[in-house]
């Protein structure tokens, strides 16, 4: 069986409302993962714990005990 974990987007604050702003998740151990949207950023993004996430926030692999 496969299971897709999707963790939400959060949007950054301190920008006006219809104003593009950085994006960012929280990961399950705690940290603040910030999703920066720069032309030739990889795809990937990898939290201090090893959980890997793509840019839409799902799990691309989980952080191993």
């Amino acid at each position: 069986m496969l299971t897709t974990i999707k963790k939400a987007l959060r949007r950054e604050s301190g920008y006006p409302v219809g104003v593009a702003a950085p994006c960012y998740i929280v990961c399950d151990c705690g940290h603040k993962l910030s999703l920066p949207v720069v032309v030739g950023m990889p795809l990937t993004y990898i939290c201090t714990c090893g959980t890997e996430y793509d840019a839409r926030g799902y799990v691309v692999k989980p952080a191993t005990v």
